[in-house]
This record gives C-alpha cells, sequence and structure tokens, in this order.
C-alpha cells in the first residue's frame, strides 16, 4: 500500500501528507500534546524504533499520516506495517493504526482523516489500544472487536498441570516458521526490543509462541506478544508455564478468546479489547511489528 499526499481538503486550508523521518520532531510534539503521560523521549525513542524495527518502508507504508492545517501541523497518526501472508500464501500489509491525536481546534477533520488512513482494501488494519471513543468511531468504520479481554495467569498455580507431555524451548535457526508467522528478519530484530520467540513442541507439531517481559499486577511477568494457536496454548500452558517460572517469571498474560480460562491459576480480565478492519485468524494473536512491540506500550 503507496500512499502519496492527499491533497484532499486544501481548498479549506488542510492536507494530509505520509509522515516521513524528517517530520518526526513535529510529530513527536503533537504526540507529547495529545499523550501528556508520555514523555518527549518515550517519543523521540519510540519514533526512532519505528523506522528501524518496523516494516513499513518494506510493503510501502509511511510512518503515520500528518494533518496539516493553517500552515502547521494539526494532527497525527502513526501507522507501524509489515507483510504478512495468509492461510493461502497471499501476502498482505497488516497495518496499526496507533497514536491518534487532531488537536482540539481540528477535530472536525477526524472522519476524514480515518477514511484515508482506511484506504487500502488488500490490507488488514487493527488498534491494539482503543479508548472507548475511538472505539466507537471504529466500529462505524466498518472495524470488530477481535477478543474478549486478557488472561492473567499465575505461573507457579499454572505449572502443576502436565502439559500432555509438550515441551518448550528457544528458537532454533533451523526452527521451520508456519506461513502465516512474522517474517523471521523481524522476529529476530524483535529480540533488540526485548521479544523472546520460543517454539512449544507438542502431539501434533511444533507452535510459535513470542513474549516480552513486563510486570503483571507489580510482580515479574510477561506478555504474550505473538501465539501461533491459541487451543495448542491452552493445552500446553502448564509447560510454557515451567519454562517461563525457569527464568524468574511469575505472572503471564495474553489475549483472550473466549471468557473460559485456560486453566488452573488463570482469570479472565475484561478489559484490552481491540479492534481489526479485515481478514484475521480466530485461533492466533499477532502482534510483531505493532506499537505494543516497537513503543513499548
Amino acid at each position: 500500500m503507496l500512499v502519496r499526499e492527499s491533497r484532499m481538503g486544501s481548498s479549506l486550508g488542510f492536507t494530509l501528507r505520509p509522515l516521513e523521518a524528517a517530520d518526526f520532531p513535529a510529530a513527536a510534539a503533537l504526540l507529547v500534546e495529545g499523550f501528556p503521560e508520555r514523555s518527549r523521549t518515550f517519543w523521540d525513542e519510540g519514533l526512532r524504533a519505528l523506522k528501524r524495527y518496523g516494516g513499513n518502508a518494506e510493503c510501502g507504508v509511511p510512518f503515520g499520516q500528518l494533518l496539516i492545517a493553517e500552515g502547521r501541523p494539526a494532527g497525527i497518526a502513526l501507522t507501524p506495517a509489515c507483510w504478512r501472508r495468509r492461510g493461502d500464501g497471499r501476502r498482505y500489509p497488516l497495518v496499526n493504526f496507533s497514536s491518534w491525536y487532531i488537536r482540539p481546534e481540528h477535530r472536525w477533520l477526524a472522519g476524514l482523516m480515518l477514511r484515508r488512513l482506511f484506504s487500502d482494501p488488500h490490507a488488514t488494519y487493527v488498534d491494539l489500544t482503543p479508548d472507548a471513543r475511538v472505539a466507537r468511531m471504529l466500529v462505524v468504520c466498518g472495524f470488530r472487536a477481535v477478543n474478549t479481554g486478557t488472561i492473567v495467569a499465575a505461573l507457579p498455580l499454572c505449572a502443576a498441570g502436565s502439559g500432555r507431555g509438550a515441551r518448550v524451548r528457544d528458537l532454533r535457526p533451523e526452527d521451520e516458521l508456519s506461513a502465516a508467522a512474522p517474517p523471521r528478519p523481524m522476529l529476530l530484530a524483535h529480540r533488540e526490543l526485548g521479544c523472546r520467540p520460543l517454539v512449544i513442541e507438542h502431539e501434533a507439531g511444533r507452535a510459535l509462541i513470542v513474549y516480552r517481559e513486563r510486570p503483571v499486577r507489580g510482580l515479574p511477568g510477561a506478555r504474550l506478544m505473538y501465539v501461533d494457536s491459541h487451543a495448542v496454548l491452552g493445552r500446553c500452558l502448564p509447560a510454557l508455564a515451567r519454562f517461563l517460572l525457569r527464568r524468574g517469571l511469575l505472572m503471564l498474560s495474553w489475549d483472550a478468546r473466549g471468557r473460559k480460562p485456560s486453566g488452573l491459576g488463570s482469570v479472565h480480565r475484561a478489559g484490552g479489547i481491540w479492534y481489526a478492519l479485515g481478514e484475521i485468524d480466530g485461533d492466533r494473536t499477532d502482534f510483531i511489528g505493532t506499537e505494543l512491540c516497537i513503543l513499548g506500550v
């Protein structure tokens, strides 16, 4: 999806144009204004990480869109993106709509900006951290909720199960990835962001899991950033719990598909609903190359 500058609305005094690296200082200033709980350093480092670890250049998607009104930056939306393959081998851009802010006096342009952002019929768009107001706008634009919340698990309790003979280990260079998995170069580059790829060997084959350490309820924990199969995760959770306990982690959270906890020590939380426009595999979670990994939100 190659997005060129839009002159839409130029006669009304505003334009939308692709965000380039030279625009990062202006983008960071807007993002600090829109998200004051984050520092300028956070956004400066995050934008540099987006350029370094994202897949935007490869799939022809800009880093975001910059709204120019009355001759100055008035709005920003980041769009981390990367190639993915569907189960039948078709390649498509996975675009993460992220960190959206428009100055109050220009909020009437929000609908026009959204239509511009979601213009590629071949792409899958996701918003992983919408607030309630943005979620309502996404539904109007055709997005749907993908998950039912978040599973939070106490690993010492989860480890008490059998794991059905599963074995968990680090990803090896010779391991083959599924066609739908993130590109290996991006997956490996994400190790620098703290994302650790694992392989679950189970009765029917192998499944890829990627976790990133982050505290869960104030305890040493991790969040799953990629899950090849939630069905496999549910069956093999005790084995994964024992592996992560050996690495000093006590808690684990992941994207919930359904409202039934995944086993002993797991509870369902209502928060963390995310939305998608386009095809999404109902048994897979894939946050590689998104704001959750690159920006660490």
